[in-house]
This record gives structure tokens, C-alpha cells and sequence, in this order.
């Protein structure tokens, strides 16, 4: 839900503060993350999961099985999908926000946290909807159903 801290300015803001820049990998593993959300390479960032998955012990996973099999999520894992970008954005936000569905639905499926919000208070949902991507196949669609 919208806080009221968020102001109108602060919703524009996504247009433009949203840049490749801001989101440029750095050498990790987490900052190749952010940047596979932004750029919308689903294939890189299953590769890129199943690297840490390994890396912490757990076998590795095709794009169909992420997810299953698994009573809740290591939090290794999760403090992997979920590491904030210097602005504050997890992955999962920086897929939303560019309509990069594909990417939006690995990061789901592998555990990220779909109730995450910015420092505005705008919700992963929030920003999908209000970057127009509502159709059938899109994050909105992904998300609307787990946050209901």
C-alpha cells in the first residue's frame, strides 16, 4: 500500500532515477543480480542463482523448478535475492519496475521477497502497477495473486 510519505514527486522520481548507471555490476555476485533484473536477463540470473545456490550447499535448479521441493528458503539464498542496491531496490523491485517479467517470475520462484517496499513506502506491486505493466503476462500479474 501507498504510505503517506510518498508524494506524487517521489512517484515521478521512478521514471528517472531508475538508471543502467545505478545498477552497474560491480563484481558480485549480488550487483550482477540487480543488473540482470534491470536489463531483463532471466537466463544470466538463473545461471547466477544457481551459482550461489551452490555455493551455499543447495542443488541447482532449471527456471521450472526454482522454488519447488523446498519447505522454506535458506537464508543465505534470501539475503542474496534480497540485497538492496545503494537507492535501496532489491532485484525483484528493479524487474518490476522495468516490466523484465521473466526475471520478475525467477526471482519469485527462487524466494525473493514479494512484500519488499522502498523507502517511500511503494510496495514491489505498487511500482508494476503504476509503471503500467498489468497485462496478462506481466510482474503485475505474477504478484497481484501473492499479495491479495
Amino acid at each position: 500500500m501507498l504510505k503517506d510519505n510518498c508524494n506524487m514527486e517521489g512517484i515521478a522520481a521512478l521514471d528517472v532515477v531508475i538508471k543502467p548507471q545505478s545498477v552497474a555490476p560491480t563484481g558480485t555476485l549480488e550487483s550482477e543480480l540487480l543488473y540482470y533484473a534491470f536489463t531483463g536477463d532471466a537466463h544470466s540470473m538463473i545461471t547466477l542463482i544457481n551459482t550461489k545456490r551452490k555455493e551455499i550447499g543447495l542443488q541447482e535448479k532449471d527456471a521450472a523448478t526454482l522454488g519447488e521441493e523446498e519447505d522454506e528458503i535458506h537464508p543465505d539464498l534470501f539475503d542474496f535475492l534480497n540485497e538492496r542496491s545503494e537507492q535501496g531496490w532489491i532485484a525483484l523491485y528493479l524487474a518490476c519496475a522495468m516490466g523484465n517479467t521473466d526475471c520478475a517470475e525467477v526471482l519469485i520462484n527462487a524466494g525473493s521477497d514479494v512484500d519488499f517496499e522502498d523507502a517511500s513506502g511503494r510496495s514491489v506491486l505498487f511500482v508494476t502497477a503504476f509503471k503500467g505493466y498489468t497485462g496478462t503476462h506481466s510482474p503485475h500479474s505474477l504478484l497481484f495473486p501473492l499479495t491479495w
